[in-house]
Order: C-alpha cells, then sequence, then structure tokens
C-alpha cells in the first residue's frame, strides 16, 4: 500500500505530502488538488510500469503555473507484502526549450539502495555494492526498462506492485459495451471495461456470478450477466427479469448510474488491485445504491488499499468512518488536514461540508 506521497511543483500540488490509510476518503472542495495527486500516482506507473516518455508523462502544463521553478519533485514510500518498503525518488526538469526530461532517479528498499540515476549516469547496487555503472538516456525511466535477473529482484517487485495500484476515474458514457479483444490492463477511465471484464470471466465464470449477486442489492430484476458472440467479437448484456418476464439489454442499453454499478461491481469482485484508487465512483448513482457498493469494495480491500474521491454524502460519511483528508486550495497551493484532527461536534462529515463548517 501507499504510505506516504510527496510532490512539489505539480499543478497546486507544492511541498505536498500525504499519507494515506488503508481506507481513505478524499474530500473538498473541486479544484482544491485531490484529484492531482491520483494522476500523479498515475504518472508513474505509465513512466515506470508502461515506459513511456517522461515528456508525455509531464508535459510543460503540469509545472505550477505560478512558480517559475523547472523541477518536478516527487518521493513514493510503498510497502509491498512479504517484501518491505520501498522509496522512490525522482526530479523532472524542463529544459530552457521547454522539453521536460528525467534529471534523477533514486530507488531504494528496506535492505539498501538498488539504484541511482543522476547526471546521466546510473549506479545499480546491491546489499551496499555497487555492481554496476553506466551512462543512460534521459528520456525514459530504467525501471521500466530492466528484464528479470539475479540482481533485480527487488526492481521487478516494486514495478510489479506499481502495476497492481489501479487509478481509475471511470467515465461511463466512454465505455463500450462490444469488445474485439481481451485486456489485461483496464485503461483510467474504463473506456475498455468490456476488454478487461472479459479477461478475467472468462477463465473463472464464477466471477461473474460473483458480481451479479452483489449486483441484485442494487437492480434486484437482475438475472445474470452475458457476453454474447457478436460476429468475430462479444458484446456484453445484462438480463433482467422484471415481473417475471426476461429482457436482454446491451451495456450501452442500460442507464449511466447502472453501467458505473457494473463497473463497480467488477471491481468488487476481480481481486486483480492491491490498491485501488477511484475518483468519483458514485457519479449518477443514488444514495441506496451507493452504500451497498462501497461496504463491498471495503471488504473486497480488506487486505489492500482503498482511497476514494467523493463528494457523495453516503459514500462520504461510509469512508470518514474509517480515516479521510480533507483538501482546500488557499492561494493556488492545495492545503490538507485529517479528519482526526478536526472536531466535528458530532455532525457527520457530509453535512460539515454542506453547511461549509470545515
Amino acid at each position: 500500500m501507499i504510505k506516504r506521497i510527496y510532490v512539489d511543483n505539480y499543478k497546486s500540488l507544492v511541498n505536498f505530502t500525504w499519507e494515506p490509510g488503508r481506507v481513505e476518503l478524499l474530500a473538498g472542495t473541486n479544484g482544491s488538488g485531490k484529484s492531482s495527486v491520483f494522476e500523479v500516482i498515475e504518472c508513474l506507473r505509465a513512466l515506470l510500469v508502461r515506459g513511456e516518455k517522461v515528456s508525455d508523462v509531464f508535459p510543460g502544463s503540469v509545472f505550477t503555473r505560478w512558480s517559475q521553478r523547472d523541477e518536478v519533485k516527487i518521493e513514493l514510500d510503498l510497502e509491498v507484502s512479504g517484501s518491505g518498503t520501498y522509496l522512490y525518488k525522482c526530479v523532472i526538469q524542463r529544459r530552457a526549450d521547454g522539453v521536460p526530461l528525467l534529471k534523477s532517479e533514486l530507488l531504494k528498499h528496506s535492505t539498501g539502495e538498488l539504484y541511482k540515476f543522476d547526471q546521466r549516469m546510473l549506479t545499480l547496487t546491491t546489499r551496499g555494492r555497487i555492481q554496476a555503472q553506466f551512462s543512460f538516456g534521459t528520456s525514459r525511466s530504467y525501471l521500466s526498462e530492466i528484464d528479470v535477473n539475479e540482481w533485480t529482484a527487488f526492481h521487478i517487485q516494486f514495478r510489479d506492485a506499481l502495476a497492481r495500484t489501479a487509478v481509475l476515474k471511470p467515465d461511463v458514457v466512454r465505455i463500450q459495451d462490444v469488445s474485439h479483444v481481451e485486456a489485461v490492463r483496464l485503461d483510467p477511465t474504463c473506456s475498455n471495461f468490456v476488454d478487461w471484464y472479459r479477461s478475467w470471466v472468462t477463465p473463472y465464470p464464477e466471477r461473474a456470478v460473483a458480481m451479479a449477486s452483489l449486483l441484485k442489492t442494487c437492480m434486484p430484476d437482475l438475472v445474470a450477466l452475458r457476453v454474447l458472440t457478436l460476429g468475430n467479437a462479444k458484446q456484453m448484456s445484462v438480463e433482467f427479469a422484471p415481473a417475471g418476464k426476461p429482457m436482454l439489454l446491451s451495456l450501452a442499453e442500460l442507464s449511466e448510474g447502472q453501467r458505473m454499478l457494473i463497473v463497480l461491481a467488477a471491481l468488487s469482485t476481480s481481486q486483480q488491485f492491491d490498491c485501488l484508487l477511484l475518483d468519483e465512483p458514485d457519479n449518477f448513482v443514488g444514495p441506496g445504491e451507493i452504500s451497498a457498493i462501497i461496504a463491498s469494495l471495503d471488504a473486497a480491500y480488506e487486505k489492500g488499499q482503498l482511497c476514494v474521491i467523493s463528494h457523495h454524502p453516503r459514500a462520504i460519511d461510509r469512508l470518514a468512518a474509517h480515516a479521510a483528508t480533507l483538501f482546500s486550495l488557499e492561494n493556488g497551493v492545495t492545503r490538507t488536514r485529517k479528519l482526526i484532527d478536526i472536531d466535528l461536534d458530532g455532525i457527520p462529515l457530509s453535512e460539515a461540508l454542506l453547511d461549509q463548517v470545515v
């Protein structure tokens, strides 16, 4: 799980530190920096796991606008079950011509330093001993290019743990109900949801049954989830039986709220992620429905980590029972307070936010 993230000079995140718990709510006004925190973590995934170029991941537009500084600094403390704790640091520098590059990079494990990149020189270390030194470019991270060998076991474990972290802001309007290929990775907007759904349901049909069971608490008429053959493609459909009369609807024929519930139910039952960061998963979802889904997500990540950005009263109060960080924007800079440090005098957090008490 993520133990700490430090960010400096990224949008409104200036000298910013966040230390989330196992379950954490991020609440506050629009534009206060909540989504930016998740963005930074997704940027690290793009850089370190998917191997994307620094200039694509950190364009000049993400540097704090009112600051004249040309460096973004990021630190991530990641605790990996059975492996220990990792510290990753990087500095992204904007050159005089505006092109971002990787100025420095560092990865440490509980046992010691693993590698360091600085001044275009990369140093590999094992248990305090330098194994190799060589020059390396500034357009990509070294971590994204390493192969498995006797010296890189800890490197791979860190990268795999970051790969099992999902940063999602479901945009159910963009979800396609027809799938031509299976996909192991779920896009941040969940636009390829059906591709991803096929990849983990096809070998384990009982997962679709578990999903349907959860969804019935929100959609009483639901019977089952179906993946139907449509020429060379597959189409996701849902079988309902209102008043006992069978009816089959494609995913595209469902309401936005129903589609969101299906996505959230899949995230609850897939067990593919160690850490799930969800940005406003309650869009289009009613009060009673979100309570059941949040309870399911909470149970699903009992041994992982669940962090949620929400403006939904039911979700806010349910998640705040664990832990919450309140965000605000002061003079263009994100500020945070932990709910545990605030006396609400018995008022539910959702009401305190509505009445602007906090």
